[in-house]
């Protein structure tokens, strides 16, 4: 990888936001007393994914907008 045209370009060159993204996906899928088959975890990963990049109309487009905030969605 070249860094110095990727700096150059204003491209991000560090690992962090990835790293970020992994450990909050590990975090829910590596909870206490969950297993997961490879297929289960590709295709919650797969969902999981649709979801936090507001994308989930396309796989649900009857599904209403997601709301501002999903726990209080969860909790009404």
């Amino acid at each position: 990888m070249d860094y110095q045209q990727a700096k150059a370009r204003g491209e991000p060159v560090g690992s962090g936001a990835v790293e970020s993204t992994a450990r909050q996906y590990q975090t829910r899928f590596k909870c206490t007393g969950q297993f997961w088959t490879l297929a289960g975890d590709e295709a919650l990963l797969a969902l999981a994914t649709l979801y936090r990049n507001e994308r989930w109309h396309r796989l649900f487009p009857h599904a209403s907008p997601r709301p501002d905030n999903p726990l209080k969605a969860l909790s009404a």
